[in-house]
């Protein structure tokens, strides 16, 4: 279950029902003497389903009898790694974020739950069944949210994604869709099913046919999204679906795979005794970090595992870093954790092109986001922290063959460098001394001076950065001490407040298309760390 999954703890049903008295009724008591429902009763379910969203988000649904009952912490799941996915663009809880839910059923619970926990969020809800169209119509309604759900009709003939068919040139483009497909191919393959399993299903399931059958089933479906998404293209930033089955998930990224489609994510929802999948991809160069875009717990022996994205976080530890004992006095660990941050910038320093920005100091939350920060020349490590430095690449100056390269490439200096112009809305700052970024040609674009003094997030739209082949971060991690290891202080004391000495580099993929620039950069700047290790420890 999602990290901020509420209902990770079980459901106090008494006071439920007491906000929510239609629950009453189908209440029973268990062995243990606690209250739950039935929940392979039918109406049960609906009136749990119900009492949740008005008690916890207070909304009022009205959920038709003969169609499917979304279970709301299952589908919490789903929101929360959406809300995940477009966190992790800079600057999108700051801007309307826009989504597409496929198939949003007669209680549209999706776009409910996703504009009642972010209020920037606006969502397209598409429907092909009238009768749940019309549903979902009156909840939207029912709650006022009109204006920022649109319900709108599908067409068996149509295609899936047809919102963003309909877009015209000068639309805004959407953040997400997000989809939960017909899980079988036929009746006939529901029948068969049902007959294999060997013990009854601990919850019921109910639905219309035109909600659980797709011909080819959910697989098939899918791969209709994606083939239209290779159309759209970056009409969106992020499609999405959800899967019922592991086997699914295998065939959906053969799918992306065989599209060439190297950007994906693949993430697993479990509730109770229910286990599903969802897979991502996109078509822009942002890259996800590995807890967002993997399963982190899977052995490389799982089926799945082979099928996982590439990893865009990637560590090298140093081993005679991690075995340095007197590093665990607080401020033998303070001092020598500085000098490393000092080798470490001073790689960042020689590598010409390349513009780094530290980010939030002591206790701030490490994240893909830098914030503002001094130029690289001026950047200092705070006195009680290693903070992380957000690296931006113009052009790759590392490799062997780039500095073969630079012999015919001949310099320029800032004053003789022609300049890009930009549109009115984007202000350069041509006070500001020239630094790497600044005097780099780039080999993809006419040269031109960029301001680095702003963070990312003030930058998103810049067409400079948006084009940067590489953007990245790189820090110092420090090993979890144990109290076993604790070793005591010059007073006698514990040492448990004292720091570990970093060991391990970590860099995270933040931008860029070509895997093998961001491993080749990892690459080179963890052999001149490793060179410049012995001197930093005298």
């Amino acid at each position: 279950m999602h990290s901020r999954n509420p209902y990770k703890t079980l459901i106090n049903f008494e006071s439920l029902a007491s906000a929510y008295p239609r629950l009453k009724a189908h209440l029973r008591t268990l062995h243990s003497g606690t209250k739950a429902i039935d929940f392979k009763d039918d109406v049960a379910q609906r009136r749990l389903t119900e009492a949740i969203l008005f008690s916890d988000f207070g909304l009022k649904v009205v959920l038709p009898e003969d169609r499917l009952c979304p279970p709301v912490p299952n589908r919490m799941n789903y929101i929360l790694w959406i809300q995940d996915i477009i966190d992790a663009y800079p600057g999108s809880s700051k801007r309307t974020v826009g989504g597409i839910d496929i198939g949003t059923g007669a209680s549209a619970i999706y776009p409910l739950l996703g504009c009642k926990m972010a209020s920037n969020w606006h969502f397209v809800a598409t429907e092909i069944d009238s009768a749940s169209y019309s549903q979902a119509v009156i909840n939207i309604r029912t709650n006022k949210l009109e204006d920022r759900i649109q319900a709108v009709k599908a067409t068996e003939t149509g295609p899936i994604l047809f919102p963003l068919f309909d877009l015209d040139e000068n639309d805004v483009s959407y953040d997400f869709t997000m989809c939960n497909p017909p899980f079988y191919a036929s009746l006939e393959e529901i029948e068969e099913l049902a007959l294999k399993k060997e013990a009854k299903p601990s919850a019921v399931c109910t639905g219309a046919l035109t909600e659980m059958i797709y011909p080819g089933g959910e697989v098939a479906f899918v791969r209709q999204m994606v083939d239209e998404s290779v159309k759209l293209g970056d009409k969106c930033r992020w499609y999405t679906s959800m899967l019922g089955r592991l086997s699914s998930v295998l065939e959906v990224v053969g799918v992306l795979r065989a599209r060439k489609i190297t950007n994906y994510a693949v993430t697993e929802f479990v509730q109770g005794q229910t286990r599903r999948w969802a897979v991502g991809w996109s078509f822009g160069d942002l890259r996800l970090p590995d807890s967002i875009s993997r399963i982190s717990h899977l052995p490389p022996a799982h089926s799945l595992y082979p099928f996982l994205p590439p990893k865009n976080t990637l560590r090298q530890t140093y081993p005679e870093l991690a075995s340095t004992k007197e590093a665990a006095h607080s401020g033998i660990s303070r001092h020598l954790g500085r000098k490393l941050q000092e080798v470490l910038l001073d790689v960042l320093r020689e590598i010409e092109c390349v513009e780094a920005n530290e980010a939030p100091p002591a206790g701030a939350e490490r994240s893909s986001e830098p914030s503002s920060a001094a130029m690289l020349p001026h950047i200092r490590p705070s006195e009680d922290t290693f903070p992380l430095i957000t690296v931006q690449a113009a052009r790759n100056t590392w490799s062997r063959s780039a500095r073969r390269k630079k012999k015919g490439v001949p310099n320029h200096s800032p004053a003789t460098l022609p300049t890009r112009s930009f549109s009115s809305s984007t202000t350069m700052n041509t006070d500001l001394p020239a630094t790497g970024l600044q005097r780099c040609e780039t080999s993809i674009r006419t040269t031109h001076l960029v301001s680095c003094n702003a963070p990312v997030r003030q930058l998103e739209d810049n067409p400079m950065l948006t084009h940067l082949p590489l953007v990245c971060s790189v820090g110092w991690i420090s090993p979890t001490s144990s109290s076993a290891d604790a070793v005591p202080d010059v007073d006698g004391s514990s040492a448990q407040q004292s720091q570990p000495l970093p060991s391990t580099l970590e860099f995270q993929w933040i931008r860029g298309v070509d895997r093998a620039l961001f491993e080749s950069f990892m690459g080179h700047v963890t052999r001149k760390v490793g060179a410049a290790l012995p001197a930093s420890s005298d």
